[in-house]
């Protein structure tokens, strides 16, 4: 997916340019991801100098924590192996549930650190349940004023017992206590919809801006228009030079908001039916991000400071002609469901134009390394692997410090929304009665 904008190829090194402060971090993150050796001379001290046979090295590279593991530690003690139970500990709703049908199809769910269970719909209903699925109450109303709303484009957990929902239509989020009242927050400084949106460390709202960098169009000088955020340039490219390139900011906006701040920039090609997307996720302290091409992480403070650089050997990303059908099979089942979820209105022949220009794609060498991450109570990352839409999803762990621990598979059907210390909730979906419910897992680790 070349123009005058700096992007990865396959078996080159990313380019990377950063203007936050005197570019110390920038320099570190260069040295991080170089290729063959990951670090070159010149920029790295060693710190730590794992023994012979170890999979998983440290090491300080100007300032910058790089983690590498040649590895995965559960391949060589299995029997430290973290698995998630076949059989769910629980289920709210059920074919027959009137109550349930309140918030279908369902947007996302989450579980409170008081056991407690909130469902949201994806236009404008919450429903909370007790620890044992026994309904409690209702809340979310359709409508534009406070505590109402338009749809539902994230759920997470603030706090103890309160829970955050970001309406996309509004360009806001409104927060619900553990009584479900609910208090509104305009996002008043945001000049773009809000893509993965979540909650940072220190409170901001986050979520990706994106636009289209036409083929040409300068690179130097946009961190700079961007406030001085970290500014990489990802690839893979395989188009020509008036190809043009997305660009993922960062934003981070104050609870009120009323400030809005760039803390990271990512230019990377146009996706391809195969391709990752850039993604990102708050960890602890921590931002995590990633632009998907490689098995490759980094990790910044809420301001956008690189800390620590992730790299992990996982699976092969080559796809083999074999494999062709496929995914471009996968790529029309991922377009169905988001196309069943959208009130846009269907157009046979438009869709029928759409799917010859699937069957005609050409696809690249090879896929990218994943579609999401999101971190645990302990600060453990997990990594969704790119697979086909109908396949178990996978998960790649890694411990905080960035040693890769191996592959979690999840439940048939079950899209995950959220990974607990000792649990996985997520949507089930029943190929029975092709609806989907919430079921709860219990995560096993010896």
């Amino acid at each position: 997916m070349a123009s005058d904008v700096p992007v990865k190829r396959r078996g080159e090194e990313p380019a990377l340019r950063g203007t936050a402060g005197p570019g110390a971090h920038t320099l570190a993150l260069l040295c991080a991801l170089s290729v063959g050796s990951l670090l070159t001379s010149g920029c790295d001290e060693e710190r730590d100098v794992a023994p012979p046979g170890a999979v998983f090295t440290l090491r300080d590279s100007a300032g910058l924590v790089v983690a590498e593991s040649s590895g995965a530690l559960w391949e060589e003690s299995p029997h430290l192996r973290w698995t998630v139970d076949t059989v769910p500990l629980l289920q709210v709703g059920e074919v027959e549930d009137s109550l349930f049908a309140r918030v279908y199809p369902v947007a996302s769910a989450v579980r409170l650190e008081d056991g407690r269970l909130v469902v949201a719909g994806q236009r404008h209903t919450i429903l909370w349940y007790g620890e044992d699925g026994s309904f409690l109450f209702e809340g979310g109303r359709q409508g534009d004023g406070p505590g109402e709303l338009r749809s539902v484009g994230k759920l997470v957990a603030t706090g103890a017992d309160s829970i955050a929902v970001y309406d996309a239509s509004r360009r806001r989020w409104v927060m619900f206590d553990g009584a479900g009242n609910p208090q509104p927050y305009r996002l008043s400084a945001l000049d773009c919809s809000l893509l993965k949106s979540a909650r940072g460390p220190d409170g901001r709202w986050l979520g990706w801006c994106v636009r289209i960098r036409r083929g040409g169009e300068p690179t130097t000088g946009a961190a700079e228009a961007r406030g001085g955020a970290l500014e990489l340039s990802a690839g893979g490219s395989q188009g020509g030079a008036s190809e043009s390139l997305h660009e993922y900011r960062l934003i981070a906006v104050t609870q009120d908001g009323t400030r809005l701040d760039t803390v990271a920039v990512l230019v990377v090609p146009r996706p391809y039916t195969i391709s990752a997307a850039p993604v990102f996720a708050p960890v602890g302290s921590e931002i995590v991000l990633g632009d998907g091409h490689e098995h490759a992480l980094t990790a910044l403070t809420p301001e956008g400071v690189p800390v620590r650089s992730i790299r992990w050997a996982g699976e092969d990303l080559t796809v083999p002609p074999a494999d062709h059908a496929r995914w471009r099979q996968s790529a029309m089942m991922m377009r169905d469901a988001r196309v069943q979820i959208t009130s846009q209105p269907y157009d046979p022949n438009l869709e029928e134009l759409r799917r010859e220009a699937f069957a005609r794609a050409r696809l690249p060498e090879r896929k990218g390394a994943f579609r999401g991450v999101a971190g645990d109570p302990d600060g453990a990352l997990w990594v969704q692997l790119n697979r086909f839409y109908d396949d178990p999803e996978i998960y790649s762990v890694l411990t905080p410090e960035g040693r890769y621990l191996g592959e979690v598979t999840m439940p048939r059907n079950l899209h995950v929304t959220q990974i607990g210390r000792d649990f996985v909730l997520g949507l089930w979906w029943d190929e029975d009665t092709d609806l989907e419910f919430v079921r709860l897992y219990r995560l096993l680790k010896p």
